[in-house]
């Protein structure tokens, strides 16, 4: 059976990013001060050759995580100047 990984990124800096979001700082004070305790911290994530990868924009990822799930259902890896989030699901969230 396939899972669907939903991932956004939330930028800490954008020093060397080429394209960032307009409201990159208004996301990372969104995340970092509500929902980023709530999240479970990784250090790495492999793919399954039958996972639907999906990418999302921050806002759109934010307005996602509604019943059932919620930010402690959410994967974050962090990175130097970057939180790249993730939320695994066996059906795709319309």
């Amino acid at each position: 059976m396939a899972d669907y990984l939903y991932k956004s990124v939330v930028y800490k800096n954008v020093d060397n990013v080429a394209s960032p979001p307009t409201d990159w700082a208004t996301q990372k004070t969104e995340y970092e001060t509500n929902h980023q305790a709530d999240t479970i911290k990784i250090d790495e994530i492999q793919v399954a050759a039958t996972t639907f990868e999906i990418n999302k924009d921050f806002d759109d990822f934010h307005d996602m995580i509604v019943s059932p799930y919620d930010w402690g259902d959410i994967r974050e890896l962090e990175t130097t100047n970057r939180y790249e989030l993730y939320l695994v699901t066996s059906e795709p969230i319309t």
